[in-house]
């Protein structure tokens, strides 16, 4: 993220003046073709983790793609409740359908990309927009560990099966534990950020909007009740 803030400071661009595409998000792509290159001869494996919202997670999916189309090993993982969503609405019934079909075609083009699901605490069938505040409270207090717990599996079946050990995790800007994981299992970690460079910036600039009176935004009075995850 360091990299990405010095090189808008030295452009000082302006608002106007940025691109559509993000810029944080090629600088990823940069590192991890970088990084990818001085692995090949150890086989590269990446650990992809998305965030839990399907904006989030397309520009995953074709990052996982490209990562596999460099000769590198990808698993990419899913919560249980989004395979399930996803998966159904594709197949236009209550099929569910055990890969995604773009990841299935992938790997048979020869990609090595596996998929794998993990739980994000909650059944199926509950309602995690009208129990939002209980969802989320469980995501930031408990994922991290489930993500801990799958990657010390995968990790100790590559070793034992002679295959090939995660050793990099990729996971969204929003997920602020994942090099802490990464670095208990001796990996890399890659924070890949999915929007644009003007929501990072927002984010980033956040206590600059409320010093200017700008956030929270106050309407007829009222506080409106906007949330930024950043």
């Amino acid at each position: 993220m360091r990299h990405f803030f010095d090189i808008k400071k030295r452009k000082k661009k302006t608002i106007n003046q940025l691109q559509p595409v993000s810029s944080y998000t090629v600088t990823v792509v940069l590192h991890l073709q970088s990084l990818v290159t001085k692995m090949a001869a150890n086989r590269a494996h990446a650990v992809m983790v998305s965030f839990l919202f399907q904006g989030h997670i397309t520009p995953f999916i074709h990052l996982a793609i490209k990562l596999a189309s460099k000769g590198c090993t990808v698993t990419f993982v899913q919560t249980e409740f989004l395979h399930h969503r996803i998966s159904t609405a594709a197949a236009g019934d209550d099929e569910e359908r055990e890969i995604p079909e773009i990841i299935l075609g992938a790997r048979e083009s020869g990609l090595d990309i596996r998929y794998a699901t993990i739980s994000d605490g909650f059944p199926l069938k509950f309602d995690r927009e009208a129990n939002f505040e209980e969802f989320w409270g469980s995501i930031l207090r408990d994922f991290p560990g489930r993500v801990d717990e799958f990657l010390g599996r995968i990790t100790a079946a590559e070793n034992c099966d002679g295959g090939v050990p995660p050793s990099f995790l990729v996971a969204d800007t929003t997920y602020l534990w994942a090099s802490e994981i990464a670095h208990k299992y001796n990996m890399f970690s890659v924070s890949f950020w999915t929007e644009a460079a003007l929501a990072f910036s927002v984010g980033y600039h956040l206590d600059l909007l409320k010093l200017n009176a700008h956030f929270p935004i106050v309407n007829n009075g009222e506080k409106l009740n906007l949330s930024l995850s950043l």
